[in-house]
């Protein structure tokens, strides 16, 4: 809800190696991040062998088709199906 509106949000949840934060983004959830622009997020979880799930840790993208492309200094995308990782 924000000011007394609804507001659609459409949350895609990755868990992600801690590290790198690396995912892989097929076709279809592109397509679909294209629609949907700032009403789509991703939620990268980082995930550690021994730890498991660290959900302190989500990295939250809201419109990542835009936001993925357009921050070539932290997002290394490479392929058809993206292959995303935040560089170290």
């Amino acid at each position: 809800v924000n000011d007394g509106q609804v507001v659609d949000r459409y949350i895609e949840v990755k868990a992600v190696p801690e590290g790198t934060l690396q995912f892989y983004w097929s076709k279809s959830e592109v397509d679909t991040a294209t629609v949907l622009r700032a009403k789509y997020y991703l939620y990268l979880v980082p995930f550690a062998m021994k730890r498991g799930l660290d959900i302190e840790a989500v990295t939250i993208i809201r419109d990542p088709h835009s936001s993925l492309a357009a921050d070539p200094n932290t997002w290394e995308i490479e392929g058809a199906i993206l292959v995303c990782r935040r560089k170290a």
